[in-house]
């Protein structure tokens, strides 16, 4: 049997050329609609997981934490915290992902599920205490400004016309 030998003109091959860009089109538009999907539902998770490190308790906890995985009395002791609070804030911090848990005997001991939480933590203090820094730079300035402003009404013009 003899081989077929296919030639396609060029007539041929322009037909076939929009269908395919078409096509590819259609699914990079569809890729990029998942990806902003994507986007979208991270964010959202940013801001629950925002949401629930809004509590300066639960900062404490995570920070805490660091140091590696400590049962709630070790908690309580280490942060003074009623022991009650501490079990609630736990449990929001459990039921959300960002502490996890290991049973020994009849102690629960907690731990960062990662340990870049402790790094984001870090990171917002450290933002927050450049700032303050800053904050505390100005008031400094302003308060040498102030004196030497006084210092000036003191000795000059009175703001009286003769």
């Amino acid at each position: 049997m003899a081989s077929r030998l296919l030639v396609y003109s060029p007539l041929d091959i322009s037909l076939d050329i929009p269908y395919n860009i078409h096509r590819f089109e259609y699914y990079n538009i569809k890729i990029e609609s998942v990806i902003e999907d994507f986007q979208i539902q991270l964010f959202k998770q940013q801001a629950s997981i925002c949401k629930t490190l809004a509590e300066a308790k639960r900062l404490m906890i995570l920070h805490e934490l660091r140091n590696g995985e400590m049962s709630v009395g070790q908690l309580v002791s280490n942060l003074g915290l009623p022991q009650s609070n501490v079990s609630q804030h736990l449990a929001i911090l459990r039921e959300r992902g960002i502490v996890t848990t290991r049973r020994d005997g009849t102690t629960i001991y907690y731990n960062l599920a990662n340990p870049k939480i402790g790094e984001a933590c870090d990171l917002v203090r450290q933002v927050l205490a450049d700032q303050l820094s800053q904050n505390q730079a100005l008031v400094r300035s302003l308060g040498r400004r102030s004196k030497r402003a006084q210092a000036g009404s003191e000795g000059g013009f009175n703001g009286q016309v003769k």
